[in-house]
């Protein structure tokens, strides 16, 4: 076993309860990936994990949170299900921000032609 499994093995075996991983795969061979996702599965431990790894991710996440770069600032979302079900749900997500981004223009641009502001103190909308 390479020196990061093994440190993944120390990890996983330790006591501690959360893990924070940064792309812990990326410097194991393929018997080690699958040793790792394996493992994954079968803790009880709490494992936060940053990866690009598709794979990975498909094979072991039960949860997954993405930042976003927005307008408005940089938010996180979270993804109740795997990466299985990711894609389509986040799809689903930018639909619904584009429906109320223009639900949003469209009763601005009646605030405005009605002479009223929108939000603010005293605004009538």
């Amino acid at each position: 076993m390479s020196k990061s499994g093994l440190a993944l093995e120390a990890l996983l075996r330790g006591p501690d309860d959360l893990l924070l991983l940064d792309e812990p795969d990326n410097s194991l061979d393929v018997p080690g990936k699958r040793w790792l996702e394996e493992q994954l599965r079968a803790t009880d431990k709490g494992v936060l994990y940053v990866s690009h790894d598709r794979e990975l991710l498909a094979q072991t996440a039960t949860s997954i949170i993405t930042l976003e770069l927005g307008v408005a600032g940089n938010t996180a979302w979270t993804h109740p299900g795997g990466f299985d079900t990711y894609h389509r749900a986040r799809e689903q997500r930018f639909e619904r921000l584009d429906e109320l981004r223009r639900r949003w223009g469209n009763l601005a641009s009646s605030a405005f032609r009605c002479g009223c502001t929108v939000g603010g103190p005293g605004s009538a909308l």
